[in-house]
Order: structure tokens, then C-alpha cells, then sequence
């Protein structure tokens, strides 16, 4: 279990309504699909999210289940994250393979995503990888809840670039 406390140095990975230029376009579309199937709501619930909906982005989304205890249970892990961790993580909780002190990033963009039902953003680079090779990325966080006052899960659509700086999908 972790404790997130969200800084304001990582308010600026919020979005209200679109996503920054530098944002490669699937993200940019899948914030659009959320948008869509949240309608006039706060937040679209798990049920209105098909994953037959985005096939093509299938091998870098996931689906994260939130647990009472504010740790996530990877219940949908696309094939490009096996590669990414050197194992399978579907089923697995995020903090025994995403320990704070090596992902804080990710820890507070989750908090953040949960704590104010908007999704967050983030350009970075992944230092994480078996190989130890720093691999550069961006992820849009989307938060799912079948209440608009509580997020009980999150899909993650994520990009990787190789080393020219070209999209790896």
C-alpha cells in the first residue's frame, strides 16, 4: 500500500479539455472517445468503455480496477506492457510492480486523476524498463466511475517512442 500526496508541480499534468500539442494522436483520441462516452456526466462508467471500440491501441491500453485500500488491481494489460515490465502485470497490483520510490510519476498521477475525476497527461521518460535503457513516452490516465463523485477505475493509453522519436504502435 502507498500513501500519494499530490504537489502542485503535478497540477499542470491535468486536463480540462484537450490535450497538449506535443500530444501524439491516439491520445488524442482516445480523450475524445472518454469525452464522448462520459456525455453529460463527470466521468463515463467502466460499462461504457469497449475495448472492440480501439483495436489498434489494444496492445499499450490497460485498465486499472481501484481497491479500498487506494492500491489498483491491472485487470486489462495490453501485450506491449509484458514487454515493457519483462512479465505478465494483468492481475497483479500496481504497487508490486510500480513501487513508489521508482514510479512516484505514476503514483501521483493516479492520485491526482482520482482526486479530481479529470484525466492527467504526462510526456516522460521510462526509466524502469529490465534493460535499463530510458525510454521515452506519453499517457493520458482516464478516470471511470459509475458515480460522477467516486473513481473506481482508470484507463491508461500509453506511447512509446524509439529512439528517433518516432511512435512505436
Amino acid at each position: 500500500m502507498y500513501s500519494v500526496t499530490v504537489t502542485s508541480d503535478t497540477a499542470d499534468n491535468l486536463v480540462s479539455d484537450k490535450l497538449p500539442e506535443q500530444a501524439n494522436e491516439s491520445l488524442c483520441w482516445a480523450l475524445q472517445y472518454w469525452d464522448e462516452h462520459r456525455g453529460r456526466r463527470a466521468l463515463p462508467a467502466r460499462g461504457d468503455v469497449d475495448p472492440m471500440d480501439f483495436p489498434r491501441l489494444l496492445p499499450t491500453t490497460y485498465l486499472l480496477e481501484r481497491e479500498p485500500n487506494h492500491d489498483f488491481i491491472v485487470r486489462v494489460a495490453g501485450t506491449r506492457f509484458r514487454e515493457v515490465y519483462g512479465r505478465e502485470v494483468t492481475g497483479q497490483k500496481v504497487s508490486e510492480f510500480i513501487p513508489y520510490d521508482s514510479g512516484r510519476d505514476f503514483h501521483l498521477d493516479v492520485e491526482l486523476c482520482c482526486k479530481h475525476h479529470q484525466p492527467v497527461f504526462r510526456d516522460g521518460r521510462a526509466t524502469w524498463r529490465p534493460s535499463g535503457v530510458a525510454t521515452r513516452f506519453q499517457r493520458v490516465l482516464l478516470p471511470l466511475g459509475a458515480y460522477d463523485t467516486f473513481v473506481d477505475h482508470l484507463l491508461g493509453f500509453a506511447v512509446f517512442f524509439d529512439e528517433d522519436g518516432n511512435p512505436e504502435i
